[in-house]
């Protein structure tokens, strides 16, 4: 039997969360619970529970006296987070290669053939979440679906950070495409040692673009 009420936090959640990572509300940001009420067309109590949990999942906090704000973006969090995605998609494109899933190949050459035309019409949401789709196959393949899970709460402030990065600034996509296809490319080729290395490639880019992006947005980011 369906949870009304369970439904309703988790609707609740979820859109607030997205809001979050693709800066709709903007880091450091002050929110007032009335105007998301009416925004979101929710009620006071799904909200403030999902307020609760995205308190503990470090999004939101509550400054006494003060009010409920976007918590910024706390870069060591990110890269720690980044840190941990490196060491386990290494070994995850490992077995993803030894697996020789010709149905891992398909989803990545139509995933790859998605983001080309995403880089012509310049759609940031769309690809984003091909960035995602594309390193959850290989989890996928691997048969590590539930790791892939559990990395997704440890992932929030580093895909706040890819979100920023890829929605506002002069970032080639195309630079991107290429590293995903240089994977394929290994995939393909069962190359399981150039896999690791090219994904570990990939996954150090955010380090080249953190200068700039916190040059350019200073009042986003956690003080370090």
């Amino acid at each position: 039997m369906q949870n009304p009420a369970g439904n309703m936090q988790t609707t609740a959640y979820d859109q607030l969360r997205d809001m979050i990572i693709h800066a709709e509300l903007i880091p450091g940001e002050k929110i007032s619970e009335a105007t998301l009420m009416t925004q979101l067309r929710l009620g006071r109590t799904p909200l403030r529970e999902a307020m609760i949990q995205l308190r503990q999942q470090g999004l939101v906090e509550m400054i006494p006296q003060s009010g409920t704000y976007i918590t910024k973006i706390d870069l060591t969090v990110a890269e720690d987070a980044r840190f941990v995605r490196e060491v386990l998609e290494r070994r995850i494109v490992k077995e993803a290669i030894q697996a020789h899933s010709a149905t891992l190949l398909t989803t990545l050459k139509s995933l790859i053939a998605q983001a080309e035309v995403m880089s012509e019409t310049r759609d940031p949401r769309a690809f984003f979440q091909f960035d995602n789709d594309f390193h959850h196959a290989l989890f996928q393949a691997a048969n590590k679906d539930t790791v892939w899970q559990w990395l997704q709460s440890l992932n929030m402030q580093l895909d706040r950070f890819r979100w920023l990065r890829l929605s506002v600034t002069a970032l080639d996509w195309k630079t991107i495409i290429a590293q995903h296809q240089e994977i394929l490319q290994a995939v393909a080729a069962g190359d399981a040692a150039a896999g690791e290395k090219l994904v570990g490639q990939h996954l150090k880019l955010m380090l080249e673009e953190e200068g700039s992006l916190l040059k350019q947005y200073p009042d986003y980011f956690v003080a370090r």
